[in-house]
């Protein structure tokens, strides 16, 4: 394992009704201690409801809690930066689209109103 082969101890922890919300990892290393590691497919990830009931609590004392992607070195280096678990939550993900959405026949286009003038508007007492 990418870990292991620089000297951290890994214990993986077993998703089950006794340990439920805990990251997959715990390593630890003799020069640069402990994390918690969760690990999620850099595309496809979720977060259980239990892990997003208990990382807060353990961020909220200090624990952190450290989401990889993939055994790169990229990867590892996230481990000597802040812990990074709530970048990966859903209100963080970046949603676009490829190509502009095609018009359904008969439905007029969308166009934003806006509920505030502008200050030129103001101005003119528009």
């Amino acid at each position: 394992m990418f870990l292991r082969a620089r000297q951290w101890v890994v214990k993986e922890t077993h998703g089950n009704i006794y340990q439920s919300g805990l990251p997959d990892l715990y390593i630890a290393h003799l020069r640069y201690g402990a994390r918690w590691v969760e690990m999620k497919y850099s595309e496809a990830y979720k977060f259980t409801q239990a892990q997003l009931e208990f990382f807060p609590l353990l961020a909220s004392v200090g624990v952190g809690v450290w989401v990889l992607t993939d055994a790169s070195q990229s990867e590892y280096d996230k481990l000597w930066q802040p812990a990074n678990w709530h970048q990966y939550l859903p209100v963080n993900k970046v949603i676009s689209r490829t190509r502009e959405p095609k018009p359904v026949p008969g439905e007029r286009p969308y166009v934003p109103k806006y509920p505030f003038k502008t200050p030129e508007e103001r101005a003119k007492g528009q």
